[in-house]
Protein backbone atom coordinates (compact mmCIF):
# COMPACT_ATOMS: atom_id res chain seq x y z
CA UNK A 1 0.00 0.00 0.00
CA UNK A 2 3.20 2.64 1.02
CA UNK A 3 4.32 1.84 -2.50
CA UNK A 4 0.93 2.90 -4.30
CA UNK A 5 0.39 5.90 -1.82
CA UNK A 6 4.40 6.94 -2.87
CA UNK A 7 3.94 5.81 -6.24
CA UNK A 8 0.49 8.13 -6.77
CA UNK A 9 2.23 11.26 -4.94
CA UNK A 10 5.25 11.04 -6.50
CA UNK A 11 4.15 10.73 -10.06
CA UNK A 12 2.19 14.21 -9.68
CA UNK A 13 5.87 15.60 -10.13
CA UNK A 14 6.37 14.54 -13.55
CA UNK A 15 5.69 16.53 -16.79
CA UNK A 16 3.10 14.21 -18.14
CA UNK A 17 3.60 16.68 -22.35
CA UNK A 18 6.98 14.43 -21.78
CA UNK A 19 5.40 11.17 -22.42
CA UNK A 20 7.18 7.48 -22.71
CA UNK A 21 10.66 9.44 -23.73
CA UNK A 22 10.19 11.69 -20.38
CA UNK A 23 9.33 8.50 -17.83
CA UNK A 24 12.31 6.57 -18.96
CA UNK A 25 14.17 9.43 -18.59
CA UNK A 26 13.24 9.51 -15.31
CA UNK A 27 13.86 6.09 -14.50
CA UNK A 28 17.46 6.03 -16.34
CA UNK A 29 18.32 8.65 -13.77
CA UNK A 30 16.81 6.73 -10.94
CA UNK A 31 18.25 3.35 -11.67
CA UNK A 32 22.23 5.14 -11.37
CA UNK A 33 21.40 6.27 -8.22
CA UNK A 34 19.22 3.05 -6.80
CA UNK A 35 21.80 1.01 -7.92
CA UNK A 36 25.80 0.10 -8.55
CA UNK A 37 24.81 -1.72 -12.35
CA UNK A 38 22.03 -0.82 -14.42
CA UNK A 39 22.18 -2.08 -17.86
CA UNK A 40 18.92 -0.86 -20.55
CA UNK A 41 18.47 -3.45 -22.25
CA UNK A 42 15.84 -2.22 -24.82
CA UNK A 43 14.56 1.29 -25.40
CA UNK A 44 12.29 2.91 -28.63
CA UNK A 45 9.21 4.70 -29.02
CA UNK A 46 7.32 2.28 -26.98
CA UNK A 47 9.26 -0.11 -25.11
CA UNK A 48 12.20 0.37 -22.59
CA UNK A 49 13.45 -2.07 -20.21
CA UNK A 50 16.16 -2.60 -17.81
CA UNK A 51 18.34 -5.08 -15.67
CA UNK A 52 20.05 -3.49 -12.18
CA UNK A 53 21.31 -5.16 -9.73
CA UNK A 54 18.90 -5.48 -6.47
CA UNK A 55 19.53 -2.40 -3.85
CA UNK A 56 20.83 -3.64 -0.94
CA UNK A 57 18.63 -4.04 2.24
CA UNK A 58 20.56 -2.37 5.48
CA UNK A 59 19.80 -5.05 8.12
CA UNK A 60 19.77 -2.26 10.40
CA UNK A 61 16.39 -1.55 8.86
CA UNK A 62 13.05 -3.44 9.41
CA UNK A 63 12.50 -4.48 5.63
CA UNK A 64 12.83 -7.47 3.73
CA UNK A 65 14.53 -7.79 0.46
CA UNK A 66 10.54 -8.77 -0.65
CA UNK A 67 9.27 -5.78 1.08
CA UNK A 68 11.34 -3.56 -0.95
CA UNK A 69 10.69 -5.62 -4.17
CA UNK A 70 6.62 -4.95 -4.04
CA UNK A 71 7.14 -1.57 -2.40
CA UNK A 72 9.16 -0.46 -5.63
CA UNK A 73 7.07 -2.84 -8.13
CA UNK A 74 3.65 -0.93 -6.67
CA UNK A 75 5.39 2.72 -6.46
CA UNK A 76 6.98 2.01 -9.86
CA UNK A 77 3.66 0.70 -11.57
CA UNK A 78 2.00 4.30 -10.43
CA UNK A 79 4.42 6.09 -11.78
CA UNK A 80 4.01 4.78 -15.42
CA UNK A 81 0.61 4.49 -15.25
CA UNK A 82 0.09 8.12 -14.34
CA UNK A 83 2.78 8.66 -17.67
CA UNK A 84 0.45 6.44 -19.59
CA UNK A 85 2.46 3.15 -19.94
CA UNK A 86 1.92 0.00 -17.58
CA UNK A 87 5.24 -1.41 -15.87
CA UNK A 88 6.60 -5.22 -14.88
CA UNK A 89 8.90 -5.76 -12.53
CA UNK A 90 10.67 -8.87 -12.30
CA UNK A 91 13.67 -11.01 -10.25
CA UNK A 92 16.30 -12.67 -12.29
CA UNK A 93 18.85 -14.06 -9.84
CA UNK A 94 20.83 -11.31 -8.22
CA UNK A 95 19.05 -8.68 -10.55
CA UNK A 96 15.70 -6.99 -11.40
CA UNK A 97 14.17 -6.37 -14.78
CA UNK A 98 11.92 -3.76 -15.36
CA UNK A 99 10.03 -3.52 -18.47
CA UNK A 100 7.21 -0.54 -19.36
CA UNK A 101 5.40 -0.20 -22.75
CA UNK A 102 3.71 2.58 -24.02
CA UNK A 103 -0.42 2.23 -24.08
Amino acid sequence: EVGIMVGKRSSKTFNQSEGFDGLTDIFISGLQILSTYAEVLERDETTFKAKFLAPVVDKDFDVTSDDLYIFSKNMWTEMADYMGSDCNLSVDGDYWILSMNKK
